[in-house]
């Protein structure tokens, strides 16, 4: 019978792959509807612009309709209008993007800590070297169950910091060597990891949203690598396994 380490480790990625297939399609589906949305807002530029040179109550709003006529040729206010607004939904997605998978690298992370904790516990010991035991909890508890609650309040805290300390826990955890990959083509960045958290910080809390992320595909996948790499430091550490139907879930697997 699978333990709750071994559940939690195959749990963690389907959850994984689930979110990595969920934004992939929503990214496809996005692109494929851009030329239908390109051409519907072409239509909607065309409409307007004769609506303000012709129509007498739009004439109004403009100063000199033929001065503007002359500086604003329709095709070039059809072009800037639909540029714009193509570019602004491009970078907008690519925002969605980052922000979907950085939650699936976050989650993916800690979970994968949940799961050495699991497996574990005594692994987490010198986490724990300094924290204070009531005396009357040491008299009524027993080392293992001090242990316990110990590790679920500072799992409980963990869930709350930054992607780095929850990455940083799981390297203490597993410690793999330098260097080392599951995946060929792939190697873990610590740099790039901090450059995604600043990058997602901004697009909640700064002026980044709406403007230019390069490359988010290339981002995407390697966040999605990330994940993998995090499942494989615990197979490597701890050697669990895989079991696909709980990987697919209770509906697909079963």
């Amino acid at each position: 019978m699978a333990t709750p380490a071994e559940i939690l480790f195959s749990e963690t990625h389907g959850r994984t792959l689930r979110a990595w297939s969920t934004v992939s399609i929503f990214r496809q589906v996005v692109h494929a509807g851009f030329a239908a949305a390109t051409k519907a807002k072409t239509k909607e530029a065309e409409f307007l612009y004769d609506l303000v040179m012709t129509d007498p109550d739009y004439m109004k709003l403009v100063t000199d309709v033929e001065g503007f006529r002359k500086a604003m040729p329709k095709e070039r206010f059809v072009e800037l209008g639909v540029t714009h607004s193509a570019e602004t939904a491009n970078n907008l997605l690519n925002a969605a993007t980052v922000l979907f998978g950085h939650s699936m690298v976050d989650g993916a992370a800690f979970d994968y800590c949940r799961v050495t904790a699991l497996h574990a516990p005594n692994d987490w010991e010198p986490d724990l070297s300094n924290k204070q035991v009531a005396l009357s909890m040491l008299r009524e508890r027993s080392t293992e169950e001090i242990l316990r609650l110990k590790l679920e309040a500072l799992l409980e805290d963990l869930e709350m910091k930054s992607l780095k300390e929850k990455i940083d826990r799981l390297h203490a955890r597993c410690r793999p060597e330098k260097g080392w990959s599951p995946m060929n083509g792939y190697a873990f960045d610590p740099a790039g990891i901090e450059c995604l958290d600043v990058l997602r910080q901004n697009l909640v809390h700064g002026n980044a949203l709406g403007r230019e992320i390069k490359d988010a595909d290339g981002e995407f996948d390697y966040m999605n690598r990330t994940c993998w790499y995090f499942m494989g430091l615990v197979n490597m550490r701890y050697g669990l396994r895989l079991d696909p139907y709980v990987t697919l879930g209770p509906k697909d697997g079963k």
